[in-house]
């Protein structure tokens, strides 16, 4: 099996179980697969950012905050690549989760993630830049 297909068969599923826990309020399952090393940096929606591993878990952990009651999550490759030590993905992410206390709603963004490999403990994440728009069709 060639990189790409480890990283999709070893990585991706940890990851988007992850992604389904942060919006049902739970960071802490994203947070353990992010890297303990810098440099490490977030570029999410709504213009949040953070640089260095202390500024990325609490910027996680209070964005996770905002999401309650998932109904639904789904992510759904578009195109990833494995070079060397780094991979990418681009995907849309549908979910239907409660935010900021508001009822459940739907919302479909385009992500972009981007992973360094660590000796000892495989694929990390290292940045996130995701857009902030909704997708329009």
């Amino acid at each position: 099996m060639g990189d790409v297909e480890d990283f999709h068969r070893d990585f991706l599923p940890r990851f988007i179980d992850a992604q389904r826990a942060f919006h049902d309020g739970d960071a802490e399952p994203n947070n353990t697969l992010w890297s303990t090393t810098d440099p490490v940096s977030l570029f999410a929606a709504r213009g949040l950012s953070g640089i260095g591993t202390e500024d990325v878990t609490e910027t996680f952990r209070f964005v996770a905050s905002w999401f309650s009651d998932v109904r639904s999550y789904e992510w759904e490759l578009l195109i990833s690549d494995v070079s060397g030590d780094m991979a990418y993905t681009v995907a849309i992410e549908r979910y239907t989760a409660s935010r900021e206390g508001q009822p459940p709603a739907p919302t479909e963004l385009r992500v972009t993630h981007i992973y360094r490999r660590r000796a000892a403990t495989g694929m990390r994440c290292t940045a996130t830049p995701t857009s902030s728009d909704p997708i329009k069709r």
